[in-house]
This record gives C-alpha cells, structure tokens and sequence, in this order.
C-alpha cells in the first residue's frame, strides 16, 4: 500500500522493486498486484476515487441508483473523467452487505446510501478547492465529517438491528437480568 500511496496507483517500476526486495519474481508481485482490488495498477482521479459495490445485497438495495448519481456528474464506470479529477469503479463485496448499498471514496467508507446523500458528498467534495487543478495525494480533502450526512436514526450502527436481533451488550444485559 505504500507504494500505492506514493503516486496514488501501483506503478510497474514499483512492482518491480517490491519483487526485488522480496527476493520474488516480478510475475508473482504483478499476480498479488491484479487479484486485489485495492491495488489501482493505473491513475485513479486525483479528486476522488469512487468505488461503488455491485454485489447482489448493494444491488438490491439501490447501488444502480448510486451509479446513476455518478453518471449524472459526468462519470463512467471504469473511467477517469477528462478533467482527471474524479474515477468510477464498479467494485466487488466490500463487506457491508448489513448497510447496503455503500460506496468507498478514497479511503473513506459510507453505508446507507442514496443517490440524494451520495450525490450531497460529491458535491461537498467538488466544492474543496483544488490548487493549481490538482489535490496532491497527501492533501486530498479529508472526508469524514462528509459521514454524518442526513443518516436517519435508526440506521446508526449502535442501534439495535432492524430484525430483532440483540447485539453482545443487550444480550450480557438479558442473561443478568
């Protein structure tokens, strides 16, 4: 991830380095490099990264709604916008299946989603000013105050699940009681 960190993606001379200091054949770091989506192998938009879930429980949840509020921002999956500012990514589980549909931004998680509030943060996101037509990587915008975004009460995750069940503190509370 260091690497990736450098220049924002995994660069082959990167790869290279890290099979020489693993002592591995460049192929095997490469086979790591392409199994994970984590590891961006060409620049991702120096903005944002956007990475939507398009398992079954996101789809059935509305991810296709998320990826029309995208789209409707001048996105295309799989594409780095002209500008080179914003990159969509149609990604595999990223295991939130529970809060569904939910996007990754950056290194930045957000569950529950809408196409409403995901397009409310992109466009808190797009407002961050941006030096000389460009976030350096150390400076992208920090987006965690952008969570608390209109998430309906009993949707937080301390609350007690929608189906009854009891999490590990109300159920110690049930036994000694």
């Amino acid at each position: 991830m260091r690497a990736q960190e450098q220049d924002g993606w995994v660069t082959r001379a990167a790869i290279e380095h890290i099979a020489a200091k693993l002592d591995m054949a460049y192929i095997r770091v490469y086979e790591i490099a392409t199994f994970y989506t984590m590891f961006q192998l060409s620049p991702v938009g120096s903005r944002a990264h956007i990475q939507v879930c398009g398992t079954t429980p996101c789809m059935l949840r509305g991810s296709d709604d998320i990826m029309a509020a995208c789209k409707a921002r001048g996105m295309k999956k799989g594409h780095t916008t002209d500008d080179g500012l914003w990159t969509l990514t149609e990604v595999e589980c990223m295991g939130n299946c529970a809060s569904a549909p939910m996007v990754q931004i950056n290194d930045d998680n957000y569950e529950d989603l809408t196409a409403e509030r995901l397009d409310h943060i992109l466009g808190e996101l797009a407002a961050y000013p941006v030096p000389d037509g460009q976030v350096p990587l150390l400076e992208r915008p920090q987006l965690v105050a952008l969570n608390k975004v209109d998430v309906p009460e009993a949707r937080i995750q301390q609350q007690r699940p929608r189906h009854g069940f009891m999490g590990v503190s109300e159920e110690q509370q049930a036994i000694e009681a």
